[in-house]
C-alpha cells in the first residue's frame, strides 16, 4: 500500500483514548506517546484531541497499532468506563488505514453480520428413487357455497333511536 506522506504533518489523538489506552504506557517506551505527553489537549468535534504536528513512520505505526489494539476491545467494553475510549480508538484506526498503514489489522464491527456463504447441497444418487417412491399428499376438496350479499331490501327497518346513536358513535 502507498503511504501518504501528508499524514505524518499533523496526527489526532482522541483524548479519551489517550487517558485510557496510552497515558498508563511508561515513559520511554513509546516516542510517540511521550510526545503526547507534552502535548495540551484541545477542542475537536463532541470532545478534546491531542495534534503531534510531526511523527515518523515508525511513530505512526505505533499509534496503529495500539489503536487497533483498543478498538479490538469494544466487543464487551464496559459501557461506562471503557466503550468510550475504544470506539475513539476505532474511529482513529479507521482513519489510520484510510491514509495508509504498512501492516493493517483486520477488524470486523460488532454487531455487523458477516455475510454467510451457501453450503452447497449434497445430492444422493438415489434421490430419483427416493422421488419416485412418495406419493403427495392428497388435498381435500372443501365445498363452495354460492357467496350471498345482503341488500338494502334484506336489512331490518333501524329506528330513529338506534339511528341517532350510530350517527354520534361516528362524531366521535
Amino acid at each position: 500500500m502507498k503511504l501518504n506522506r501528508n499524514k505524518l504533518h499533523r496526527v489526532n489523538v482522541p483524548e479519551t483514548f489517550f487517558q485510557f489506552y496510552l497515558k498508563p504506557v511508561p515513559k520511554g517506551k513509546s516516542s510517540a506517546i511521550d510526545k503526547l505527553r507534552s502535548i495540551t489537549p484541545t477542542p475537536r468535534g463532541p470532545g478534546l484531541t491531542r495534534v503531534i504536528p510531526e511523527v515518523t513512520y515508525a511513530e505512526w505505526e505505533d499509534l496503529y497499532q495500539r489503536a487497533a489494539a483498543a478498538r479490538a476491545r469494544i466487543k464487551g467494553a464496559k459501557r461506562d468506563t471503557e466503550l468510550v475510549p475504544a470506539m475513539s480508538a476505532e474511529a482513529m484506526a479507521k482513519r489510520m488505514e484510510l491514509l495508509g498503514v504498512l501492516n493493517q489489522v483486520p477488524y470486523s464491527t460488532p454487531g455487523i453480520p458477516r455475510p454467510r456463504k451457501p453450503r452447497p447441497i449434497e445430492l444422493d444418487d438415489d434421490i430419483d428413487d427416493i422421488a419416485a417412491t412418495v406419493t403427495p399428499p392428497a388435498v381435500p376438496v372443501i365445498p363452495t357455497a354460492p357467496l350471498v350479499l345482503e341488500v338494502t331490501s334484506d336489512v331490518d327497518e333501524v329506528e330513529d333511536e338506534e339511528l341517532r346513536r350510530f350517527r354520534q358513535d361516528l362524531a366521535l
